[in-house]
Order: C-alpha cells, then sequence, then structure tokens
C-alpha cells in the first residue's frame, strides 16, 4: 500500500466570527482517482448580519466517499454543518452554502448563529480504506 502525505494549507475566512480553511492531512492508500480534491472557502472574512449572501465551502470528490464537513472554535468545540454524508464523484465541485448558524439539539431552536471568533472549517472524506482531511 501506498501512503502520500500533503498539503498543510489554510485560507483564512472571518466570519465577523473567522473560519479559516484548514487542509490538515491527505493520505492515499488505494488505487483510483483522489478521493477528497481542492477544497475552497468563498471568502476570507464572513460576517453574517452584514451581508446576505451565504459564504460557500466548495470541495471535490473524486471517489465515492462519506463527508463530514464541520466548524472548530478556538477553543476546539466541533460545530457539525454536515455528518456521513454520501457523496458521488463527481468533476463538478460539491458546494455547501453557510450562513453562519449551527444546528443545535433543542427541539424549539434548531439553527443558532455562531458568535463572534476565529474558527476552522474542516472538510473531511472518508472512505473503508483511507481518511482524508482538507
Amino acid at each position: 500500500m501506498h501512503n502520500r502525505f500533503a498539503l498543510l494549507r489554510r485560507l483564512p475566512t472571518r466570519l465577523a466570527v473567522l473560519l479559516p480553511l484548514l487542509a490538515v492531512l491527505t493520505l492515499s492508500g488505494c488505487a483510483g482517482n483522489t478521493l477528497l480534491g481542492e477544497v475552497a472557502v468563498s471568502a476570507s472574512e464572513y460576517a453574517p448580519t452584514e451581508i446576505a449572501a451565504p459564504l460557500t465551502i466548495s470541495y471535490e470528490i473524486g471517489r465515492e466517499a462519506l463527508v463530514d464537513i464541520y466548524v472548530l472554535d478556538e477553543a476546539g468545540q466541533r460545530y457539525t454543518l454536515r455528518e456521513n454524508q454520501l457523496r458521488e464523484a463527481s468533476p463538478d465541485p460539491y458546494v455547501l452554502r453557510f450562513d453562519g448558524t449551527v444546528p443545535t439539539d433543542d427541539p424549539v431552536v434548531l439553527r443558532r448563529l455562531l458568535p463572534p471568533g476565529s474558527y476552522q472549517v474542516v472538510v473531511a472524506a472518508q472512505r473503508q480504506c483511507q481518511w482524508h482531511r482538507r
């Protein structure tokens, strides 16, 4: 099995509240196309109360994968946006529109706005034989 370790990249994004996109790790263990390709964020700063358009997080999937997308605050608290979402290989990138809110466990208040601060956006793709995170 051939393993390839590559890519540590940050795309800063401020969400009056800030979202630096963190490309952490790429491991290849199976033959075929890259599981998780390029990941991009539409802006380096995002203030949901000041901008009507959502922030877009785009990512490329080269092979069928389960995708997680989450936001980490400075204390390491994880806010899940997508979890174990099946994505087919596609020549076009997938796009998640992020409005600065995250799901809650409250049956009445379904979403809440993240408070101002610095955040990291993580896009991770999993397949049985490998794990990719960007």
